[in-house]
This record gives C-alpha cells, sequence and structure tokens, in this order.
C-alpha cells in the first residue's frame, strides 16, 4: 500500500458535453479530503498486467460539495480513459494526493488582475477556485478574468458555473473561444479563435496582473513566451500543462 494512499468511491458519473465524462468520488473512509483549490490527485491502477498512473485535476467547488469531482476528457485506447470511463458507481480506485502548485497564493503581490487561461478540461481547477475567488473580488480594485478556449459550443465545460459567477460579481469575466464551430449570435464574451488571440487585445501588464495557463501544451508555451516577450517575471505566469494521456499529468 503507498503510503498516504487512500481508496475513492464513485458515487454519480455523467457526461456534460458529448466527449466528456464527470465523475464525483467520495473518500471510501467518509472523511473528508483537505486540498487547496486547483490541486489534482493522482489514481492509481493496473491494466492489462500493467501498472498506472493518471492525474486530474479536482473540479469541486467546495462550499458546494465535500465530494471529490473531476472531468475526463477522452483518448483513444488510453489507459485512463479505459479505466475510468468503464467504473461504475460503488466501484474504488487507490487515490494520492492530493498534490499541485496551481493555487491562489497569499496576495502578497497585490495583483490588480488575475487572467486565468485555460483550454478543454484545464478550465477544472478554475472552477474550484471560485469560492476563494469570491472573497477575493470583495476587493473593488481586484478584476478576474477566465478565458476557456475550446473547439465548439457542445464542448463548454462548466460554462453555466462560470457565466452565473459572471453575473453576480461585477469584476469577474468569463470568455469562451471556439476554433471550429461557434454559437448562433455571439455576445461580447463569445469569439472566435484560439484563447491565446486574446493576448494581443488584453493589454496585459507584467506590473499588476497575474497569469494563469492550463491546458494543452501547445497553448501554454505560446501564451508563455507572449508573457515573457511582454516582460513578466517567471513568478507571476503559473502553469500546468496536459502533456498527453500516455504520460503522466506533468506539473511545471
Amino acid at each position: 500500500m503507498l503510503k498516504d494512499a487512500f481508496n475513492l468511491t464513485l458515487v454519480e458519473r455523467k457526461m456534460v458535453t458529448p466527449t466528456i465524462l464527470h465523475m464525483v468520488f467520495n473518500k471510501e473512509d467518509g472523511q473528508r479530503l483537505d486540498y487547496v483549490p486547483g490541486q489534482f490527485v493522482t489514481f492509481h491502477f493496473d491494466l492489462d498486467g500493467e501498472h498506472f498512473l493518471r492525474s486530474y485535476s479536482i473540479a469541486s467547488i467546495p462550499h458546494q460539495t465535500q465530494a471529490i469531482e473531476i472531468a475526463v476528457s477522452p483518448y483513444p485506447e488510453g489507459a485512463g480513459t479505459t479505466k475510468l470511463f468503464a467504473m461504475q458507481p460503488g466501484d474504488n480506485i487507490l487515490t494520492t494526493g492530493p498534490f499541485g502548485r496551481l493555487v491562489l497564493r497569499d496576495p502578497v503581490e497585490d495583483p490588480k488582475r488575475y487572467v486565468l487561461v485555460a483550454t478543454g478540461t484545464g478550465v477544472t481547477p478554475y472552477r474550484t477556485m471560485l469560492t476563494s475567488l469570491s472573497k477575493r473580488l470583495q476587493n473593488m480594485n481586484l478584476s478576474v478574468m477566465v478565458l476557456l478556449g475550446i473547439k465548439s459550443p457542445a464542448e463548454l465545460l462548466y460554462g453555466k458555473d462560470f457565466r452565473d459567477f459572471a453575473a453576480k460579481h461585477e469584476n469577474f469575466q468569463f470568455h469562451e473561444f471556439y476554433s471550429r464551430e461557434f454559437p448562433e449570435n455571439m455576445n461580447a464574451m463569445q469569439h472566435q479563435g484560439y484563447v491565446q488571440t486574446a493576448f494581443n487585445w488584453l493589454k496585459l501588464d507584467p506590473n499588476n496582473d497575474v497569469i494563469y495557463l492550463c491546458g494543452n501544451a501547445g497553448m501554454i508555451d505560446e501564451a508563455f513566451a507572449k508573457c515573457i516577450e511582454l516582460g513578466f517575471e517567471t513568478k507571476k505566469i503559473r502553469r500546468e500543462k496536459y502533456i498527453s494521456p500516455r504520460l503522466l499529468k506533468r506539473k511545471v
């Protein structure tokens, strides 16, 4: 048995987009898992005689649930896809964690704006930050922007949560970027193209902005390079890169 490992029991599963599976787990011992919003858990399992580790960002909104929620994007013939998509309520999985540094830190830097950029399931850490952001946004000198890049309207993950949050907080914006199919009658928060194109009009300020990047490697590398070009210190750019379902989700 791994040190500090525990079992999670699946209690609910549902498709929240045509491809993404939302899963809800409780700790088998009935205790709450203490985590910092933005962290992830790692699953340990055997499949066809091989041992695998797969990591998934926690997607739970803390004030709404004690459960551990994740979002799983399928990868053809991937071990994580095979294991998790086959699980049914009542099944257990060996787990370690929480891990990860893509968290909201104490506001020592006193930023004027957080810019949280994601592609696909990379938006899940930001969903779990909503409770913390609500408290921080009581400071009207602070603003937060979440930018999500997806292929089509059908793949908008947790869109209602972010839209509802934006409706309650005037200093919070949720921008949607569509790369292949576009919504009808697009509004000011909906855009055509890749999410990193927003860096051309965001007027990023190295002195007052803190940037979070989570999702596919191509987006993160391009966005990171742009931030460096604009004069950002690396400590003000926080990244969590999804390299490949064939490997562990690497944290950088």
